[in-house]
């Protein structure tokens, strides 16, 4: 069998922790795929939602149950799918893709190539992964890495978190979940990530507000200003969610609220104000 510790050297498990979700090393794992004899792959990109599901379906089938177990004791239960029925209800739970040929697509289609290559990484024995590659094709990672992929693809794991695209959701939808998220925070962990990152911290909702209101104020509907506030927000929000929550209050918050999902296309807001402690 091949050892657990092989297998983690191709991905970075996001802060480090036991319990949290497994990011894989885009870069090196593509130049390993790439470089394996007899292994079909297809770029993420020129693949169909149809198609990566039934990929995910067909590792399903063959994961080696030690493996999984391994797996799962170090990056937590919620990130493996008990059975084909569990993985399918979380797909019923993911943006609705009408057109291969839009965000919401991409979006979906990213975190399923994520979770197509971490399964036949980390879930299938070296033999199991030959009998695949014999018989299948394997998506690679996304040919551009886009900032929005990290956090995507964590919120996406979430099998119990609804996510909603950023540009389906009003500024004000996003303003009240970001209220959400900052009455769940644990302070601490805010307050570190904030100063490693050199990104603004709110002692209170009522600063949070302060704040708004130096932001460029939008016109209703869909507009450039508002596409760059949505994206400022959604950003914000998905930060906090994966960086200023424990676990537990992010499964607390899963039950009940929802999430924004990051654009693909980032947008760079000018912001009067940047005092990093408010």
């Amino acid at each position: 069998m091949l050892s657990l510790c092989v297998v983690l050297s191709y991905g970075i498990p996001e802060g480090g922790e036991d319990g949290a979700p497994f990011l894989l090393n885009a870069t090196q794992v593509t130049h390993d795929l790439l470089s394996r004899n007899g292994l079909r792959t297809a770029a993420c990109e020129d693949l169909s939602t149809f198609a990566l599901r039934h990929t995910l379906k067909v590792l399903m089938s063959v994961r080696d149950t030690k493996l999984v177990e391994a797996y799962s004791e170090k990056h937590g239960q919620r990130s493996v799918y008990a059975s084909e029925s569990a993985m399918k209800a979380h797909w019923a739970k993911l943006p609705l893709v009408k057109t291969e040929d839009s965000e919401d697509s991409r979006i979906v289609k990213h975190a399923h190539c994520y979770s197509a290559v971490t399964m036949f990484l980390l879930h299938l024995s070296p033999s199991d992964q030959t009998a695949f590659s014999s018989e299948h094709f394997l998506p690679l990672l996304p040919s551009q890495a886009n900032p929005s992929d990290r956090l995507n693809q964590y919120l996406l794991s979430e099998p119990d978190l609804k996510t909603i695209p950023c540009h389906r959701l009003s500024v004000f939808s996003l303003r009240t979940t970001l209220s959400a998220l900052l009455q769940v925070r644990d302070s601490d962990a805010a307050t570190a990530w904030a100063r490693e990152h050199g990104q603004p911290f709110y002692a209170s909702e009522a600063a949070l507000r302060e704040h708004w209101a130096t932001l460029p104020t939008v016109q209703a509907g869909e507009n450039e200003g508002s596409r760059r506030l949505k994206s400022l927000h959604c950003y914000e929000a998905a930060e906090w969610f994966v960086n200023h929550l424990t676990k537990s209050s992010q499964l607390a918050f899963a039950k009940s609220g929802f999430m924004p999902l990051v654009p693909m296309e980032q947008y760079a807001l000018e912001v009067p104000s940047k005092k990093l402690f408010v």
